[in-house]
């Protein structure tokens, strides 16, 4: 009786038929490493942290509050607009109201820009020299008013200016998942002061140069470690940094960097650039074995 289940004859009819039947090929090694060598690259692209440098430019690089007034104290409040600019809120504070008319005090805040022509809204003046360009604004006339009872004594009342958009400036603190930075533009306060011998008075910085509460828009700010400078405290969705004014004209000329991480944002993403290594030693691996099952193949 004739076995029907061997194979048929010695040409490899059985094998061939195993072949039909969905067994890969030879001929097809290549094709399925070098799938598997891109499959393994997208996923690695994928999973790769993309974390650039955070870098400040094209920031405000220096404020400067000038007029008769003694305030005890400058706040300013810094966000970004959706016109692609920022907005700053200032307020000058002191422990009890003060006589002379507000609508003399100015602000002029400095910002890199090459912009010319045309002032930006609230500006009553805006030249530009050297890449770079002043905006001065006035005080709108108005009364002290008190920042409530809780407020610490010396800086109880106070006057407010807010500068609704300065155009094409960024703001002074940027962030991304991991880092966050911050520029600290110098504040300078200065009051006309008459010299003898002067027929004008003369800007003067203060002997004793008022403290500047410098706040800026974050989010999951309390999520950051500063390595570097003073710790800003987290209000929720602002962060606030305080610091003395310009007590001399060198003082102030750059803005100070600070510096911080997510340390829990960086340990993942350190864990993420791990694995996508041994991805790529997987995915290269593949690629070699591409090279050898095509060179035994024309061998």
């Amino acid at each position: 009786m004739q076995d029907r289940t061997a194979p048929e004859g010695a040409g490899g009819k059985g094998v061939s038929s195993a072949r039909q039947r969905g067994f890969p090929s030879r001929n097809k090694e290549p094709l399925i490493l070098f799938g598997v060598a891109v499959a393994i690259g997208f996923l690695t692209f994928a999973i790769y942290p993309r974390t650039p440098p955070v870098t400040v430019e094209g920031a405000v690089q220096r404020i400067t509050v000038i007029g008769p007034l003694e305030p005890s104290s400058v706040d300013i409040n810094e966000a970004p607009t959706a016109q692609g600019g920022i907005q700053l809120a200032v307020a000058l504070r002191s422990a009890g109201v003060q006589s002379p008319p507000v609508s003399l005090e100015r602000l002029v805040v400095a910002v890199s820009s090459s912009a010319s022509g045309r002032c930006p809204p609230q500006a009553i003046a805006c030249p530009s020299s050297n890449g770079a360009r002043t905006l001065y604004y006035r005080f709108p006339r108005q009364s002290w008013r008190q920042f409530g009872t809780t407020a610490i004594e010396q800086y109880q009342f106070g006057v407010t200016l807010t500068v609704r958009n300065i155009p094409d400036v960024v703001a002074n603190l940027a962030q991304d998942s991991q880092d966050i930075a911050t520029a600290l533009p110098p504040v300078s306060v200065l009051q006309y002061v008459y010299k003898a011998g002067a027929r004008a008075p003369a800007p003067t910085y203060f002997t004793m140069p008022p403290v500047v509460n410098y706040g800026e828009r974050v989010v999951n700010g309390g999520s950051y470690t500063w390595q570097q400078g003073m710790i800003p405290v987290d209000t929720g969705g602002w962060d606030h940094w305080w610091y003395p004014s310009a007590s001399t004209a060198p003082e102030a000329l750059s803005p100070t960097f600070y510096s911080g991480t997510d340390l829990a944002v960086k340990d993942w993403n350190t864990t993420l650039v791990f694995l996508a290594g041994i991805l790529v030693g997987i995915a290269g691996a593949a690629l070699v074995g591409v090279v050898q099952a095509v060179a035994k193949r024309s061998g």
